[in-house]
């Protein structure tokens, strides 16, 4: 290692230390005259031998002790490397977002840490997109030693069946009768009213994705965590005039940068007082609501598409029939050569009616088949290998992302082709279909499809879409256009 030292750099003190002790793990000279193991420092700290800012690392790594001893009680394992990096960000007074793909482990993180809070007498709110999900994350945080009267479930094992029950779970959570409290994010949007005036320690949102594509749900979930309405009204405030800003004269931007400056005061006061952490799920964001963007202003994160990438997982496929019964013929085949824990799949552009009858045809050859929309009825007939489940191809679909049994699913059936379609009208255009026809040229090109002439004039006219696309859409709408827009619009 190269001689340095580094100024302010001493994670005790703030002063000056040198590279071969902060590789070590050490604290400066000054902090801890003689060497000693790196494990050795907490205890220092502990008996008051030593003083300083490091006492609060001790702390942390304490916690995690704690919480990794609760995760063996619940799962009889360690958490993985990444669990534990999540956790340290929450006991660090964090609020974050979860960015990754399906199976990570981002649910029982949520489920284990609600447990913990628990433990310690705080209160979590786990907030889940499908009652189907509430009810399975309800039966694991049970499996996990968490005593039943300490979980509010609603609707779980119909206890929210009659009007009065109803009135009975919502007085329980308005008294805060509860250790931790698990709902649907339609409950949260028709009862935010009770909720309010809670001080959650842990709010966890499964599948945010419900979340961030409405205005009034994201300003619903800011209030849970603290924020007055009219400070997050400052802070859309503050979105607007960052983008004011970027235009503005020399003379506007210096009134402009005063109203900013006196916003982010007032967000930072705020901040300090907050004692809600925020942790958020998702294996497929795609923030649509400007809003989202208030989660940066106000809880330092910003919510994301994750990158996804290879899984453990065998991808096959065999050229079938295109005539539906000889295909679904085909499908019990499948179906009994690879067994129990399938999910069904039919195209997504296939109709209700289509799924009825599939799940027909199956139920008369022998197959106990049942429409995604009974999955909770037949929870425990899935889970022991008996039926089957039918969906649509589509990530919208709760049986596609509704269900959280790692160790009773095997295997996915496609029957036809999963796919998705894209609207290629200009103005109600994915802009995915923009980065799929750029995928696409290189194919083309290799074909000889097109010419050289032809991939530049392709690649001009895409990128042309994807910079103007939002003002093309504006356009459209505009009735009298200047030369210049009239041009845009017309190319």
């Amino acid at each position: 290692m190269i001689p340095a030292d580094f100024l302010n750099l001493c994670p005790n003190c703030g002063g000056e230390i040198s590279a071969e002790r902060l590789e070590r793990g050490l604290l400066c000279e000054r902090c801890l005259q003689k060497e000693v193991e790196k494990e050795e420092i907490c205890r220092l700290i502990e008996s008051g031998a030593l003083e300083g800012d490091f006492k609060r690392v001790c702390e942390l790594r304490k916690e995690l002790n704690e919480f990794e001893r609760c995760f063996r009680e619940a799962l009889g394992d360690s958490p993985t490397s990444l669990q534990k990096n999540w956790a340290m960000k929450y006991f660090a007074g964090r609020s974050f977002a979860l960015l990754a793909p399906t199976g990570i482990g981002k649910t029982t993180f949520g489920l284990v840490l609600a447990k913990y809070n628990d433990r310690k007498g705080e209160k979590s709110y786990l907030i889940f997109p499908t009652q189907q999900l509430v009810n399975q994350s309800a039966e694991r945080l049970i499996s996990f030693g968490v005593p039943e009267e300490r979980i509010l479930a609603y609707n779980f094992r119909g206890n929210a069946s009659s009007a009065q029950k109803r009135e009975e779970l919502k007085k329980r959570i308005l008294e805060g009768d509860f250790g931790i409290l698990v709902t649907t994010t339609m409950f949260l949007y028709k009862n935010l009213e009770i909720l309010r005036g809670h001080e959650f320690s842990l709010i966890f949102i499964d599948d945010v994705d419900s979340i961030i594509k409405s205005s009034r749900r994201i300003n619903d979930v800011l209030v849970l965590a603290g924020f007055p309405e009219r400070l997050i009204e400052r802070a859309y405030e503050l979105l607007k005039l960052r983008a004011l800003y970027q235009r503005a004269s020399e003379d506007e931007k210096k009134r402009i940068a005063e109203r900013i400056e006196g916003i982010e005061k007032e967000i930072e006061e705020r901040k300090k007082g907050l004692k809600t952490k925020l942790i958020v799920s998702t294996a497929t964001s795609r923030p649509k609501s400007r809003r989202v963007k208030l989660f940066r202003e106000l809880l330092d994160f910003q919510v994301g598409q994750p990158v996804l990438r290879l899984r453990n997982v065998s991808d096959v496929y065999e050229i079938s029939s295109s005539e539906r019964t000889e295909l679904w013929r085909r499908s019990i085949e499948l179906i009994r050569t690879l067994g129990s824990g399938g999910l069904l799949f039919l195209s997504s552009n296939s109709t209700r009616e289509e799924l009825e009858e599939y799940v027909n045809f199956l139920q008369e050859n022998g197959v106990d088949a049942f429409s995604y929309e009974e999955f909770n009825e037949r929870l425990e007939d899935f889970k022991r290998g008996v039926a089957f489940p039918v969906g649509f191809a589509s990530y919208r679909n709760p049986l596609a992302r509704g269900i959280d049994l790692p160790e009773h699913v095997r295997y996915a059936l496609f029957v036809g082709v999963p796919k998705m379609e894209f609207r290629l009208e200009v103005e109600e255009a994915d802009p995915d279909v923009y980065y799929l026809l750029m995928i696409l040229i290189p194919m083309l090109q290799r074909k000889s499809l097109i010419s050289e002439r032809e991939i530049l004039e392709l690649q001009r006219d895409f990128e042309f879409l994807h910079r103007n696309l939002n003002r093309i859409q504006i356009l459209r709408e505009k009735g009298d256009l200047d030369s210049s827009e009239r041009a845009l619009f017309e190319r």
